[in-house]
């Protein structure tokens, strides 16, 4: 389970495919650095230098120094080439936010199962795809696609939800109710992590009390 707790804390994250016109970069930046990220934050864009701000590396492989997490929101056809751009950087946990895999038919279904081959021989954990990614509120981790207008209390509770915009409600009611969160997760298309991987984690955490999971199924129970 070590793999799921690297992933939830990262100590630097790379936003790839990052670009000042994407809605998902803008929430991830306001996320990361409102709610009070403290690791690196590092931008991947082959066809800018600077966004944001901040530098902007043409691949991963272009980052100085170590890469903990890969928030990877580029198109499905190179989604694959990231991949490989993370084995070589030795970057061991994605979150996907890019789709067109096997919710999208059969073509979608080979490229994801290819992917999580790939991700296994490079030994990589990745959420998703199709997810919007995690919010680790007891380190202030928002790694999350969508805006998180107001910060929430860390607490006691975690959530897991197949539906990644769920999470946005979840936080809201959260901060309405004025109840503390522990973590929640989008887990999309759950092609390596799956919803059982997280409810064994979140057991066996001392600051996890209630696992809350809104799903589909349960595929490995």
């Amino acid at each position: 389970m070590s793999g799921l707790s690297s992933l939830l804390e990262p100590r630097s994250i790379a936003l790839v495919g990052a670009t000042e016109t994407s809605s998902w970069a803008q929430a991830l930046i306001s996320n990361l650095t409102g709610l009070g990220y403290e690791g690196a934050i590092h931008l991947v864009h082959p066809r800018h230098s600077e966004q944001f701000g901040r530098p902007c590396h043409p691949t991963l492989n272009d980052i100085p120094g170590e890469v903990d997490c890969a928030y990877v929101m580029t198109g499905t056809g190179a989604a694959q080439q990231v991949i490989e751009d993370c084995g070589r950087k030795g970057v061991r946990s994605v979150v996907m936010l890019t789709a067109g895999f096997k919710e999208v038919g059969k073509k979608g279904l080979e490229l994801e199962q290819d992917m999580v081959v790939r991700c296994q021989e490079l030994g990589i954990t990745l959420l998703g795809p199709n997810c919007l990614g995690f919010i680790n509120y007891t380190d202030r981790i928002a790694a999350y696609g969508l805006m998180l207008a107001s910060p929430v209390r860390a607490g006691v509770i975690a959530l897991i939800s197949q539906s990644g915009v769920m999470l946005l409600h979840f936080h809201r009611l959260a901060v309405a109710r004025g109840i503390g969160l522990a973590a929640s997760v989008s887990i999309g298309n759950e092609a390596t992590v799956k919803a059982s991987d997280l409810v064994e984690e979140f057991v066996q955490r001392e600051d996890v009390r209630v696992v809350g999971a809104l799903l589909e199924g349960i595929r490995d129970p």
